[in-house]
């Protein structure tokens, strides 16, 4: 049944292994900051969302 329908979004954990870091800083981002399609996964989400 739809009410029950469900998504898993892997938002957490650090970027370091695939090399995601502030240009400016270079600490590590958040892999919700991989760039996808021309959108960050968390972009992507909240889009999706809505």
């Amino acid at each position: 049944a739809l009410p029950e329908l469900g998504e898993i979004y892997p938002l957490g954990g650090s970027g370091d292994r695939l090399g995601l870091t502030d240009p400016e800083t270079g600490e590590c981002l958040p892999a919700a900051m991989l760039p996808y399609c021309g959108r960050t996964l968390l972009e992507g989400l909240i889009r999706d969302l809505q």
